[in-house]
């Protein structure tokens, strides 16, 4: 009994780490909704909440890593950035901002490369 189990609690283990962790990866996406600002402190809710894809905006003016809704947006106006295309950013179309349960996500394509 003890055997059956422990091999039924392994099958829901690696069920979990295809589904949640291979899953993105094979299908070509990984999302990253940490809910965290890059200095580590959390983004309030208020600025993740949205209902479609279109509430969902870059967090920062250059080389965004999160997305926030229309209340987090920042005021981009005058704002100059350096043209690079960085790897961890929603640059070159390297991710875009989606609302993923209810929540403001910067979704980003594995292995992208522009050169630009």
């Amino acid at each position: 009994m003890k055997y059956i189990f422990l091999f039924a609690l392994s099958i829901t283990i690696i069920a979990a780490i295809i589904t949640f962790v291979l899953g993105p990866i094979i299908q070509g996406n990984v999302y990253f909704s940490s809910g965290i600002f890059p200095n580590g402190t959390a983004i309030p809710k208020d600025l993740l909440s949205c209902k479609k894809d279109s509430d969902c905006f870059a967090g920062e003016c250059c080389h965004a890593r999160f997305c926030v809704n229309s209340i987090g947006k920042p005021d981009c106006e005058g704002v100059f950035c350096t043209q690079e295309c960085r790897n961890g950013t929603l640059d070159c179309d390297y991710g875009s901002c989606v609302c993923v349960n209810g929540r403001c996500t910067a979704k980003f394509v594995q292995g992208a490369s522009k050169n630009q």
